[in-house]
């Protein structure tokens, strides 16, 4: 009877809080984070900016990049004012796609496509130190000899990759502990 019980109770105990989380309540540990994140770049311009001359679809994909950080990482400064005190700068590089497997039978061939950037917080005109890292997204993807859906795989792959880019950049600006010093 005593383990019919405990059974009980932890399933109890698991289920509970995942229902009010898909319910969507917050939890105050969730709220003090988003709290935090959204006002820790408030006074902070963003641009991103992709390699110079690069082609279109990389301006798309920066562009791309910026929407999402404003969404995730709060309110950025939209122009430069009194209370500006840096400015954050991501340099998007050229996109890198590199042959993994070539397929024998000439019916698909498998690449790879990388994205990387190089966030920079300048205060003052001078850049912060310790510098960030370099951040990479990194997608695989197989590429049809017929060239029937190429670049709808090429295209699927980027955006993979600008996702896990996304999310370790956000990762590492959210819970930097000092965005002004």
């Amino acid at each position: 009877m005593k383990t019919g019980w405990h059974a009980l109770l932890c399933r109890i105990g698991v289920a509970g809080p995942l229902l009010l989380a898909g319910c969507g309540y917050q939890f105050p540990a969730e709220r003090l984070a988003e709290s935090q994140t959204a006002s820790h770049w408030t006074h902070t311009l963003l641009n991103v900016e992709n390699s110079p001359g690069g082609p279109r679809m990389e301006a798309t994909l920066a562009r791309v990049l910026e929407e999402r950080l404003r969404t995730r990482l709060g309110p950025f400064a939209s122009t430069r004012t009194s209370e500006t005190t840096q400015r954050l700068t991501v340099h998007l590089d050229s996109v890198q796609r590199e042959l993994l497997l070539e397929d024998r039978s000439g019916r698909a061939n498998q690449y790879r496509i990388t994205l990387t950037a190089r966030p920079v917080v300048e205060q003052d005109g001078k850049p912060r130190s310790p510098a960030y890292p370099a951040i990479k997204g990194v997608a695989t993807y197989y590429e049809s000899n017929s060239g029937t859906a190429t670049q709808a795989a090429r295209n699927q792959a980027e955006n993979e990759a600008l996702g896990q880019l996304t999310e370790a950049l956000i990762s590492l600006l959210a819970y930097d502990s000092s965005p002004g010093k």
